[in-house]
């Protein structure tokens, strides 16, 4: 099994199901009995403020939306940087968080970085690797900045980076650093 744990799923372009097309994806879990991930630039229209004062009953005033995480019905989880507030690690110093305490909690930590997500994209024992193997998916590393950033590029902005590694490693070229002086 190709494990792509703690990476992004990035929906290859000939991907058309709806709930995936474009989309990329934080993969939180992959093992032999399936997989589990959240979509990072679908956004819904709801408000993370208003929902957050609804659902935890105290002023809330952090902006942006929910995002859709993926065509899963579950809770509200948070993905966010504050170690303290953990229901789960992830890698890459992000954790999850669905816990009402720890949300609260997030939600008033001015300092953590956060994405909330309604639903979640989950796939069965060896359905990712099938759905993998007919090329809808390909992978790419997690870039923290990115994930926190804004999510209207960030399916181009995967892409380019895979497609720059497929080209170094067919040409056997070490890609150059964006700054010469950094060589």
């Amino acid at each position: 099994m190709s494990c792509v744990e703690g990476k992004l799923l990035v929906a290859s372009p000939q991907l058309q199901d709806p709930n995936f097309f474009r989309s990329v994806i934080f993969m939180v879990r992959h093992d032999e009995e399936g997989a589990y991930g959240l979509v990072l630039n679908r956004p819904t229209n709801q408000c993370v403020g208003t929902v957050m004062e609804m659902l935890l009953e105290c002023p809330c005033h952090r902006r942006g939306h929910i995002m859709f995480g993926g065509p899963v019905e579950g809770p509200l989880v948070v993905l966010h940087d504050s170690p303290s507030s953990a229901d789960i690690e992830c890698g890459h110093d992000l954790y999850l968080a669905s816990c009402q305490d720890r949300v609260r909690d997030l939600m008033m930590d001015d300092k953590a970085r956060v994405l909330i997500f309604d639903g979640y994209s989950g796939w069965g024992p060896g359905q990712l690797e099938e759905e993998m193997k007919v090329g809808g998916w390909l992978v790419a590393d997690t870039d923290v900045a990115e994930l926190f950033g804004d999510c209207d590029e960030i399916w181009e902005r995967a892409l380019r980076r895979i497609g720059r590694g497929i080209i170094a490693c067919a040409t056997g070229h070490i890609p150059m650093p964006p700054d010469p002086n950094l060589n």
